[in-house]
């Protein structure tokens, strides 16, 4: 009960790091709505550090989700699907009230596929840096409590009180700094994935993201994937006002302590794999100051940034190699393993009861392969970050300087906490399957590039009647990475020789790809054209066509932007060694950038002609 109080002392002493208001960050804040100070960040490029990340956030987005991993290959077996006991059913009835609630434009809005690429763009910094799906703040009281009521559904009666607890210290935070319209109760943004069911047939979840609360919410019938998961707080305690006496994220860093005073004077060093919050031997790309550009993609792999700190793990890092550090979990004795139990269960307290318990079971099956680590001192006042990893669960705890407060040292009163699944189990895609699949993409792929376009674009959009190495489209659920075939005909000029042509024309392909094919001519397996294809919007769609289509007439993209650029160079979103190539000689393939339709981006579906008709014919007839 001592530490108890100890900790609660630390966490009180906030008050001393109080900001100065009359600065300019404040007093231009505070006349800013949360897109003009997303705005001016983004114009300014302030802090430099700040807006580098940002960019790199953009990069990790854009990869294939893969899942985090301790060596870079992801261990299948690790997962199934199963029956848990979750109520479902009261989660998917709130949903069902909620869309039934909303108007047309906004139920459109928070509606997205369930494999759409939206579950990986959560972030945990105040500036809103993808504005999808409803922002609470924006939408009645009422909507707002609607939406809260499917968080509250899903969600452990106590883990549901932890998220408010979150969503309340970010309110406080707003009041200490005079700044609510950029912290506040409602500062956060939801989606909704799929159509609410009970059905394993039909997975459907939620994601709620914005200052230190980030909640991935995952169902496949009554069994619920809670992460990623972040949870933060600066400071962690209220003290005043309606909500005095609310604390957050004492327990997890009372139990972390307790292990880590626990082991011998020998489990300690091996744990302890860095001795100061900041030392020397972490890769350091960026300082306070000298902020290098170039080494910008540096950031992708450093161990300690002025954003996550010490964190691995946070927004965005959803493919991370974080190999396993510290003492092994099963060389300590019962009464430290169950402290590592209790730790785990304090970090899956958004998970139904009984989910709960299940996921501590697996777990602990894994203690032979789980670790722990700690990052600086243990004494009673020491500021500390301890990690928790095996094959199935990583839990990070991290004590941060002051971001809004003055503190330049890490301090108990200023906390970030992260739940991941490694191996592919964060978003549930371990357990998903085929179409449901997180970047499961449909790609166009028209060739070739070197030939000159004809009076009549309908040769240009007519599929082959015959190729090698089909699939019927009609398997295109159960279609995912394991079952793509290698096409000896990709490559292949095929002849079109209809009645009519005057001369023989390399034909056109179309081909079902996984987004992690997307950047290569392998690993795809052909449609049947005469088979009735959809397309549904949700996916991304990956076309390539001759740069001087692209020149011509650029295709209008979406990309987890919310933007629609009215045009783009050819050469966006290549890799160098494709952007070089369209410089210099024209190769046979020249892939652009990955689009989407620009209507209807959530869940409708566009017949193939239309889609083909509407975004690449008119390319074609402007020639």
């Amino acid at each position: 009960m001592a530490r108890r109080n100890s900790f609660d002392q630390a966490s009180a002493g906030f008050r001393a790091h109080l900001p100065d208001l009359s600065s300019p960050r404040f007093t231009t804040a505070a006349k800013q709505n949360i897109y003009e100070y997303v705005q001016d960040m983004q114009d300014n490029r302030a802090p430099p550090w700040l807006y580098d990340l940002t960019k790199v956030w953009e990069k990790l987005l854009e990869e294939p989700y893969k899942g985090i991993t301790n060596d870079g290959k992801v261990r299948e077996g690790l997962f199934e699907a199963r029956d848990e006991g979750a109520d479902v059913g009261g989660a998917v009835k709130k949903a069902e009230e909620l869309l039934a609630s909303l108007e047309s434009e906004q139920k459109e809005k928070v509606s997205y596929s369930i494999n759409a690429r939206e579950w990986r763009a959560w972030s945990n910094p105040e500036f809103l840096l993808r504005p999808f799906g409803l922002r609470l703040e924006e939408v009645s009281e009422s909507t707002a409590q609607s939406i809260l009521a499917v968080v509250e559904a899903s969600l452990s009666p106590e883990g549901y009180q932890k998220a408010l607890s979150a969503m309340r210290v970010n309110h406080f935070l707003g009041e200490v700094c005079k700044l609510p319209n950029i912290l506040n109760k409602y500062s956060y943004n939801f989606l909704l994935f799929g159509t609410p069911s009970t059905s394993a047939s039909s997975p459907w979840g939620w994601l709620l993201y914005g200052h230190h609360l980030d909640i991935s919410c995952f169902f496949k019938g009554n069994q619920v994937i809670m992460s990623p998961s972040f949870t933060g707080a600066e400071p962690n305690i209220i003290d005043e006002g309606e909500w005095k006496g609310t604390k957050i994220l004492h327990k997890e860093g009372s139990l972390g302590w307790k292990l880590m005073q626990s082991l011998s004077h020998e489990q300690q060093q091996k744990a302890q794999i860095f001795k100061k919050m900041r030392d020397e031997g972490m890769k350091q790309v960026y300082g306070n100051s000298n902020n290098d550009e170039t080494k910008r993609d540096e950031l992708i792999t450093d161990t300690w940034g002025p954003d996550d700190q010490r964190h691995r793990c946070g927004a965005f890092r959803d493919n991370r190699i974080v190999p396993y550090e510290g003492v092994l979990v099963s060389s300590l004795d019962f009464s430290q393993q169950d402290l590592v139990l209790s730790i785990c269960e304090e970090f899956l307290l958004y998970h139904p009861s009984k989910a709960r318990q299940l996921k501590l079971e697996q777990i602990k099956q894994h203690f032979e392969e789980t670790y722990f680590c700690w990052i600086g001192g243990f004494g009673e006042d020491d500021a500390f970050y301890f990690r928790i990893q095996s094959p199935v669960i990583l839990v990070e705890f991290d004590h941060h300087s002051g971001v809004f407060l003055t503190n330049k040292e890490p301090a108990k009163y200023h906390t970030h906490t992260i739940v991941r699944t490694p191996n592919a189990g964060d978003y549930g895609q371990a357990i998903r399957e085929g179409n449901e699949r997180l970047d499961f993409i449909i790609a166009l792929r028209l060739s070739p590039v070197n030939h000159p376009p004809q009076p009549s674009s309908d040769r240009y959009i007519n599929m082959p009647s015959t190729t090698n190495d089909k699939i019927d489209s009609s398997s295109v659920s159960d279609l995912h990475p394991s079952s793509i075939s290698s096409p000896a005909s990709m490559m292949s000029e095929e002849v079109d020789s209809s009645p009519g042509s005057e001369e023989s024309e390399p034909a056109q392909t179309m081909a079902l790809i996984p987004y992690a094919a997307a950047q290569s001519t392998s690993n795809v397996a052909y449609l049947e054209p005469e088979s009735p294809t959809l397309l549904t919007s949700g996916n991304v769609y990956n076309v390539d066509v001759p740069p001087w289509i692209a020149s011509a007439n650029p295709i209008h993209q979406h990309q987890a932007t919310n933007k629609f650029p009215s045009s783009m160079p050819p050469t966006l979103g290549l890799s160098p060694a494709q952007q070089a190539a369209t410089t210099g000689p024209q190769p046979t393939y020249a892939p652009l950038p990955v689009i989407t339709p620009i209507h209807n981006h959530n869940q409708q579906t566009f017949g193939l002609a239309s889609f083909l008709h509407t975004n690449l014919v008119t390319a074609f007839d402007s020639q």
